[in-house]
């Protein structure tokens, strides 16, 4: 098999399909119960308390498995899958009528996104405001571990605010190949400096 024209052939895309993507597919296929059970798990675990599925509060401390089986068995087919991909930019589908919300997040790694309609549109205004950090790169290049902690409070207490669940970030892709654009958002080649870093952030 040829490089480069060999792109447009369809037993070049079948191989690549075969190789790559199904494997994926099929891992991330058996992940699904579990991105479900954790999702509800961390909604179902906050302090302010949410409807079950008998329309019950759940709090932190009344929240069981069987809790969290019977609400996923509550659910149909359709809600499970709206969990697990986005219903907008930025959101994951929830289920209003089970008192699970849509899980907000936020492109990081270096501040909150600034804000936009569930259509890509930036919003234009003048009080949409946020702290643009140093890149990962920069950070980790300090070794400090304290810093990288603090990094990460700024950045959660941020997305707090603007009522985000979920930065997207840090950066710890392994760098690889000098050819990344993205780069400068991850913290280091170095497996060590990355996870040292990483777990204070």
């Amino acid at each position: 098999m040829r490089c480069g024209p060999a792109a447009s052939y369809p037993a070049f895309h079948l191989i690549n399909y075969i190789i790559l993507w199904k494997p994926i597919a099929m891992h991330y296929r058996r992940l699904i119960p579990l991105f479900i059970t954790v999702t509800l798990l961390s909604q179902a675990c906050k302090n302010t308390p949410q409807p079950n599925a008998y329309g019950e509060g759940l709090t932190k401390t009344t929240a069981t498995v069987d809790d969290i089986d019977s609400l996923i068995a509550a659910m149909t087919l359709e809600e499970k899958m709206g969990m697990i991909h986005a219903s907008s930019s930025f959101t994951s589908g929830g289920v209003p009528r089970l008192g699970i919300p849509e899980l907000i997040m936020s492109d990081g790694p270096h501040g909150v996104r600034h804000e936009h309609g569930r259509d890509w549109v930036p919003d234009d205004t003048d009080e949409d405001m946020n702290t643009y950090l140093p890149t990962g790169i920069a950070l980790a290049s300090t070794w400090n571990r304290e810093l990288g902690y603090r990094y990460g409070t700024v950045l959660g207490n941020e997305a707090k605010a603007r009522g985000k669940h979920i930065i997207l970030g840090p950066g710890l892709n392994i760098i690889r190949s000098p050819l990344n654009g993205r780069n400068f958002e991850y913290l280091s080649e170095d497996p060590f400096l990355t996870a040292q870093m990483g777990t204070g952030y």
